[in-house]
Parts: C-alpha cells; structure tokens; sequence
C-alpha cells in the first residue's frame, strides 16, 4: 500500500510537471489581446476551451492543440517552453488579415462574398460565405484566394487577394454585367501551375456593330488581359460576349488558345489553359567550311507562307532558338553576304534542342535548253528544292539556250525548263550532290489565245486552263489577255477553258497534230446577271465585312456556289448570279448565320437582307466511355434547310473558332434565332439527310435572340 501511495504520488508530481501556464502570442511576438478558442487536436477527450486575455490558461506540453479566434490563427501546434520562466508557455497564433468590403456607389444593397482557396483545382465550394450589406469587415487566415462578390442579376465580381498575416486590404464592388472567368495557366508537362504567362480574351459571336475593337485573334485588340499570379491564375470579370476565345503565351512555352470559354450570365467558371513545351534548334552554318557570322535562319512551316520565326547566326556562326512548336519545318539559310543560301529540313521535338551542322558549299548545274533543233533562247531553267517548295534558283538561258544555276546544298531538287510565261515545259527530279550537266527538250509547238469579254476587250484577269496528254496546266495572261503554251509533239484532243469572276466560263476544244500548224483562239466570256444589295445590323446601320455565299435552289442536295462576295464598308455588295429563285447564306462581325430563299431582282432592283440579334450553341461532347469527343463534325439544319458543311466551316472560321469539336467542346457561334436539328458529321451527310435518312440524328434545339445554350451530347466516336 505505500508503495502504491508512492507511486501515485510521483505520476501526480510528473503531471503537475508536464502542464504550463499559456500566454499566446501572434506572428510578431507580441502578446494576443483578443479571445481565442484552444481545442484539443487528438485524444480521446478533443474537448474546447476558451483562452481569455490574461487568463490563467494551464495546457500540456507535449499535446497539439488546434487554436483559433476572430482576428489570429487559425494554427495546429504544441505548446513551446518559455526559456527562463518555468512553469510557462507559449504557442504562436499568426494573426489573420482584415478585408474591408465596400458596396458604395455600385447601386447593389447586398452581395454574397465567397472566398476559394487559389489551390483548389475546381473551385465549386468556397472556404468561406459571408453576406456583405453596405460595409463589412471579413477576417481571413493568411493564405491565397479567389475572392467572388456576387449579386442576383449580376457578373460575380472576381479578385486575387494575397492574404498576409495582419495585413490590411479594401475592395470596393464592381456591379458588372454577363458572366466572369477564373484561368489557371499550367505546364501540359507535368501539370504545374504557370507564373507570369499572357492571357488575352476576345469576344467571339458578339452582337452589336463591328468595331477595330471588336475581339478576335487576328490582330484585334483583346476586351481582357492578364497575367497569370505565382499561382497561375488569371480572373477576369464582366465578360460581356455570350462566348470568348482565349490566347495563352509564356516565354518558356508554345503560345496556346483555347477556342471557346463561357458561362451562364451572372455566374463564373474555373478554366484551365495548358500550355505546351516546345523544342527548339541550335545550328552551325558555315561557307565552304567558315562560320558564317550574320546568316539568316528561316524557319518554314509546311503550309504558311512567311517564317514562323526569324534569327541572326552569332559570331560563331551559330542560329539558336528555343520554344518553338514540336513539328517538322524547313530551315531557310542566307549568308549575310555573297550568293551562299540553303534549304534544310529539320525536325523539332518538345523539350529537346536539335543540333544541325550547314556547310554551304556552291554546286554547278549547266546545260543546253532546245526547242526542236534550235537552242531555246528564250528558256528560264528553275531549281526548287524539295525540302522548302518556293526558294527558287533562277537561271535564264543565253542565245545558245545555255543555262547555268548555282546551288549551294546538295540534295533533292525539281528542275523545271520553259518560259517566263510556262516555266515547267519540261521538268526533272534529281538528286544533286556534285556538279552536273543537264540538258531540257522543250516542246516545239505552241498553242496562242486570247480572252476577251462580249465587247471584244481583253480580260487579262481570267484564268485559263489547258488539259493536254492527261494534265492540266493553268495558264497567265498578258495585259492585252494573250496567253501562250507550248505543247509536246503529239496527236490527240486539247481542252482549252477560261474562267473570270462575273462571267460565264467558256471552253473550246482543238485536235492537234505534229507539223500542223495552230492557229489562236479566241475565248469570249459573256458577263453573268448581277445580283445587287445591302446588309444591315440589328441597329440599321450598314453591315460591312460580311459574306454572302450565293447558290441556286435545287432539287439536289449540294447544289453548286454561285459566288462568294462582302460586303463593303457601306453594307452594300454585288455578286454575279443565274436566274432563278437562290439561296443566299450570310453572316459575319456583328452579323449571325443566317438563310434567305430569294429571287434575283431586276435590274435596278437591290436586294436587302437584315442581320439579327445572335444566339449561341456551346455543345459539350463526350463518347460512350466518357472521353472527350474529338475532332467531331455537326451539320445543322434549320427548319429543314440544311446548312452546307463548307458555309459553316467559312463561318466559323470568320469568328476564329475551329470547324469541328476540340477538347470536347463545340462552339457554333452567332446563329441566327430558330429551331435547329443537330446531326453528328462524322456519321452522315448531306446527301443522306436530303434522302430523308437521318440515322445520324443527335439533338434539336431552340435558340432565341441574344441567348447563349450549352448542351452535353455523347456521341459515337469519329
């Protein structure tokens, strides 16, 4: 029993011991004159207390404590022993920040504030919810967050706030019409989030008059920018277009866009914009074996005409750059000076830098060019190399039909022999790695023509075409329409056919024979009926920029494109078009998609077709496993007209979104008001729906004036 009583006693005196007086202090060491609550953050008894200021406050030592009151904490931690105060402790409560909230001047007597943690990768439940009437103080724990001030009826009025501990921040509300944007920027490798990239939004499918602000990628200025926090995000607030395109760039990244964002009016949504690595290239150019300081290093796309970028070689010959798109290119090489200049194809790979060695070395190709059994004095000898078509190398020949061109990379090249008028007469391709001799042959006879309206006037802007030994060759006029082909000894039947815009084509047939002499044509275009008119906006006020796409009304289901016209800076346009009832599609800035059926007026008469207020369609699509429907096609057809695939690719491309389904997400902007039936692309055609065949069959909808609809669709695989 003493022993016991021994023991008992010792456990007490070991309790008494562990326990300390509490006196809290903030991040700044000072002492906490304000309530808090301490809770036990594990045990069996997680039983609460209040700490008051001053307070005989006893607490364990050893044990974590959760703390927290209106304006400190809240914290996680174990009490600290006071060095030279036995029996006392401490425990640090970082002090929260003060946010004063405004609503002065905005007309609004109440919103909802919510507070997001600016980590959280959804953004659905806010950590916080306070409603705010006139003015209020909201205490919040040190930290980052999306701050969203919301009235009914209103765009949420959305904020980056850096929550330091006791710091001090005043917003004031902004009541702002539409809908708001929440972007987060990451790295498509890895995920991370991306600091300091540019963000751009443009409108896309706004009502209202076109503008030189007006939003679109193609060099208008944006309705919004930013750049993305340490955090990677961008908020953006009263966005007033139904649907809005992004543009994304970074200098360590690909620029990127993402075609279509929205949300409903008064409401916002959470974003994300991955951008791309990319790769780049590092590359030697030399001259017969000497660095070539100042070279110029062009790289070419396969189907863009300018440079996607441009560098200058060091002084160690050396072009370098970096985040360029993964891709296969042609690399354009000219030295600073002197005749040396190349073409190289290289291949980029994200994340990685391609190292290429260039010498340009000169090679000699000559030859003779005869017509016949004369020297062609009159020859053009071309070199187009096959890694870059366009970088040519010109020679014309002598009055001995000599030619010579100097190349300065060996490699794959097309020679073509002719005229200035008909350059590829006769063609090679060859593969040159030295010096060479090559000799052309080039057709002896000539077939000669002119174009010419029904008053006899030349029209040196049509296009002929000759088919001749089963191939075509487009064919340049003259000022005065005269155009010239030469033509391989032969017999058989040529098509000669001219075109010009407003005319009717003609096209007249000639058999020829070797030793026959050709006699010119003459080919007489007959102008078409002109169709005339105006385009208005919803205001009244003429529609300039939009196109018309002209075709008659047919019995078939793909009846053939009249014209393709815009109208001018007046609203008005003029298009060549047949008699008859047409169909006129149109649309454009400020102008939706839209359909008449119409008679061609007569003359005098002008046509007046009005634009209406738009209406949206953002289709979200998913397959039956539940990915993202890629690359999925939509044809639409209004109260049973079908909407030619090729009119909607030109009108969604005139608003710079993409003609089919990108990241499961459809935009089919500006529409003009109706009932639609939706038919999945990939799996169907026009020639099917006319047949009544409507297996393809997804969806109808109804769209009003000024309303945007968003609609999830599953859909087969393409």
């Amino acid at each position: 029993m003493l022993a016991a009583g021994l023991l008992a006693a010792a456990a007490a005196a070991a309790a008494d011991e562990s326990l300390c007086l509490l006196r809290p202090v903030d991040d700044a060491g000072r002492a906490i004159d304000h309530p808090l609550t301490l809770c036990r953050a594990a045990g069996e008894e997680p039983a609460c207390r209040d700490l008051l200021p001053g307070g005989d406050a006893r607490v364990e030592l050893r044990r974590l404590y959760a703390v927290e009151g209106e304006r400190h904490g809240p914290v996680t931690a174990s009490p600290e022993p006071v060095p030279g105060e036995e029996g006392t402790c401490t425990l640090t409560v970082p002090r929260k920040a003060r946010l004063e909230i405004s609503l002065e001047g905005s007309g609004v007597t109440a919103v909802d504030a919510s507070f997001f943690d600016a980590g959280d990768e959804r953004m659905v439940r806010p950590l916080e919810r306070v409603t705010v009437a006139g003015e209020a103080a909201v205490y919040l724990p040190p930290g980052a967050y999306v701050v969203a001030l919301a009235a009914r009826g209103w765009a949420p009025d959305l904020r980056l706030l850096e929550a330091e501990p006791g710091s001090r921040h005043r917003l004031r509300y902004r009541r702002l019409d539409g809908w708001s944007a929440v972007l987060r920027l990451v790295a498509d490798a890895g995920g991370g989030t991306v600091e300091g990239a540019r963000v751009e939004l443009f409108g896309v499918g706004a009502s209202g008059e076109p503008s030189p602000a007006a939003a679109s990628p193609g060099g208008r200025r944006p309705i919004a920018a930013g750049r993305s926090d340490r955090h990677g995000l961008v908020v953006v607030s009263g966005l007033d277009p139904p649907l809005a395109a992004v543009a994304a760039s970074h200098p360590r990244f690909v620029a990127t866009r993402l075609p279509s964002i929205t949300a409903a009016a008064g409401t916002f949504e959470l974003f994300e914009v991955r951008l791309p690595a990319g790769g780049g290239f590092e590359v030697l150019v030399t001259v017969e074996g000497v660095p070539a300081a100042g070279a110029r290093c062009e790289l070419l796309a396969p189907d863009l005409e300018e440079p996607v970028l441009e560098r200058r070689a060091d002084g160690l010959g050396v072009c370098y750059a970096s985040v360029v798109p993964p891709g296969g290119y042609a690399l354009r090489l000219r030295a600073a000076e002197g005749p040396a200049r190349g073409v190289e194809p290289l291949e980029v790979t994200a994340g990685t830098i391609t190292q290429l060695a260039v010498d340009l070395r000169p090679i000699t190709v000559r030859g003779h060019v005869v017509r016949g059994d004369e020297p062609a004095a009159d020859c053009r000898v071309v070199a187009v190399p096959a890694a870059a078509a366009g970088d040519e190398t010109v020679a014309d020949c002598d009055d001995d039909g000599a030619y010579e061109l100097v190349l300065w990379r060996a490699g794959e090249y097309l020679l073509l022999a002719g005229t200035e008028e008909a350059a590829g007469d006769a063609y090679r391709s060859v593969a040159i790695e030295h010096d060479e001799e090559i000799d052309f042959q080039l057709a002896a006879n000539e077939l000669a023509g002119r174009v010419v309206d029904e008053a006899g006037s030349a029209l040196p802007s049509a296009r002929v075409l000759v088919r001749w030994l089963n191939t075509v060759r487009a064919v340049e006029l003259d000022e005065a329409g005269w155009f010239r082909v030469p033509l391989r000894e032969a017999s058989g039947m040529a098509e000669i056919r001219a075109r010009a815009d407003g005319f009717e084509e003609d096209e007249q047939r000639l058999w020829i024979e070797p030793g026959r002499a050709l006699q010119p044509l003459t080919l007489v275009l007959r102008r078409r009926q002109q169709i005339e008119g105006e385009v208005t906006l919803p205001s009244g006020l003429p529609a300039a920029g939009v196109w018309l796409w002209i075709q008659q009304q047919s019995a078939s289901p793909v009846a053939p494109r009249l014209a393709l016209v815009y109208s001018d800076r007046d609203g008005r346009f003029r298009a060549p078009a047949a008699g008859g009832p047409l169909r006129v599609f149109y649309g454009g800035p400020g102008c939706p998609l839209a359909v008449r059926d119409v008679v061609a007026p007569a003359a005098g008469e002008a046509l007046h077709l009005h634009c209406s207020p738009p209406a949206n369609l953002l289709l979200k699509l998913q397959t039956a496993e539940g990915d993202e429907g890629e690359h999925v096609q939509v044809l639409l057809r209004r109260s049973g007209v079908i909407i030619p695939p090729d009119v909607l690719v030109l009108h969604l491309r005139t608003l710079g979104l993409p003609p089919l389904a990108t990241g499961g997400l459809f935009a089919l902007a500006a529409l003009e008001p109706d009932v639609y039936d939706l038919f999945h692309g990939n799996r169907t055609s026009v020639s099917n729906l006319a047949a009544g065949n409507e297996d393809a069959y997804l969806t109808s909808v109804s769209l009003g004036p000024d309303q945007t609809v968003e609609l999830e669709l599953r859909v087969a695989g393409r």
